[in-house]
């Protein structure tokens, strides 16, 4: 991917592209705006022993998602993902044993690793025709609302919105992916651990906002049904969030599928009076037993699945 490559030149002394970065930049934003299900979807396609490269671009979707929903200006908009697609590039300058490390850190291991904030400013600082706001969202998206957050220790308005924005959308994901280290969280786990942090680790206001826009089970989650059976999120109803559009992969048996069906669960079956199955809990992708990727690519999802009678 541009995100892989330009990490890669980075780590071989080659100069920072920001103009491919950009671009890649304006194009999340443009399919945010036509599609933002079909995004988020993007973002449950985590890819094997790649989570760096990954956690930047699904990141970056998420905070494209998100500051639709705030309601943030187009250009704006441009400059907030291509500030979360290069927060983390000062780590392309910490070894990647470190950054691959699966035990804890020690406190000079802690110390290298949150010095990527400022080898991340370093390097933005270099190139003239990067916005100073993204180079704010690299300087402060490991602020946190209480003060316990770095580099500074900046306490609730003192970090800029952007940055907040950018703290949460980098928590989210993390919480939500295959990592070294560290346990992964479904998304409604991660929901609520951060609706916790209100007013702690983040602003109460922005994580309200940030579930709004993202949902309690966002695009591509699988879920567990009332029924036994599981099935991934397709799209959120607004009306009634607790009844997305789902995509069946597992009966009431725990039988995979051959044919993953869609149903809608705000709407009857048809030809019957009988309620749909609810949700009951989300399941973490590593727990399914299926190939989630074999599935999303081959049915385009949201788009292209065939909407069949459940």
């Amino acid at each position: 991917s541009a995100v892989e490559e330009t990490s890669f030149n980075l780590r071989v002394g080659k100069r920072l592209n920001i103009k491919k970065t950009k671009q890649i930049a304006s194009q999340v934003v443009n399919s945010v705006i036509r599609n933002p299900n079909t995004l988020v979807w993007l973002t449950q396609l985590k890819e094997k022993g790649q989570y760096v490269y990954g956690h930047s671009l699904r990141s970056a979707i998420l905070s494209a998602v998100f500051g639709r929903h705030l309601g943030i200006t187009e250009d704006k908009l441009e400059t907030l993902v291509t500030g979360v697609l290069l927060a983390d590039i000062g780590k392309t300058k910490i070894s990647r044993k470190l950054l691959n490390k699966a035990d804890s850190y020690s406190e000079n291991e802690r110390k290298i690793f949150e010095s990527h904030v400022e080898l991340g400013v370093e390097i933005l600082a270099k190139d003239n025709s990067i916005p100073h706001d993204v180079l704010t969202i690299a300087e402060t998206h490991h602020e946190r609302f209480d003060g316990s957050g770095y580099p500074y220790g900046l306490v609730g308005d003192e970090i800029p919105a952007m940055g907040q924005i950018a703290g949460i959308v980098d928590t989210f994901d993390a919480m939500t992916s295959k990592k070294p280290y560290g346990k992964v969280y479904s998304s409604s786990q991660a929901m609520e651990w951060l609706f916790k942090q209100k007013n702690k680790l983040f602003s109460a206001q922005l994580v309200d906002e940030f579930i709004q826009a993202i949902g309690l089970y966002p695009a591509g989650s699988p879920v567990q049904l009332s029924d036994g059976s599981i099935g991934l999120v397709l799209s959120h109803n607004k009306q009634k969030r607790l009844k997305p559009e789902i995509l069946l992969i597992r009966n009431a048996q725990n039988k995979v599928l051959e044919k993953p069906r869609f149903i809608d669960l705000s709407k009857k079956p048809p030809f019957s009076n009988k309620e749909r199955p609810c949700i009951t809990g989300a399941l973490s992708m590593t727990k399914l037993g299926v190939d989630v990727d074999h599935i999303l690519n081959n049915f385009n999802a949201p788009n292209a699945v065939q909407r069949m009678f459940a």
